[in-house]
């Protein structure tokens, strides 16, 4: 079958993608959602599963996430106070 693209804009897409970096996030998910339909039975009790499974695991990424971020906005407003002080005194050192 013949991709409706045509090749010179396909690569100008990924061209651009490359150049800011996104290539790979892109690629991924073009390859998650461009699987063949599967002819597969899936339990309905192996959601439970993965739901106790996956939810503790995203709950302590986004508690780190908060944590983290915080922690980072409050070392970049010490260091801006720092700066800030010490451009103050130099200034005042000066005079």
């Amino acid at each position: 079958m013949r991709s409706p693209l045509r090749p010179e804009a396909v690569r100008s897409f990924l061209d651009g993608l490359r150049r800011t970096g996104k290539v790979f996030p892109v690629l991924l998910l073009l390859d998650l959602f461009s699987c063949p339909p599967a002819d597969a039975y899936v339990d309905p009790n192996a959601g439970g599963f993965l739901f106790q499974l996956l939810f503790p695991l995203f709950m302590a990424f986004a508690a780190m996430w908060v944590f983290l971020r915080k922690k980072a906005i409050e070392v970049g407003k010490r260091i801006l106070k720092f700066l800030c002080e010490t451009i103050v005194a130099r200034h005042k050192e000066k005079k």
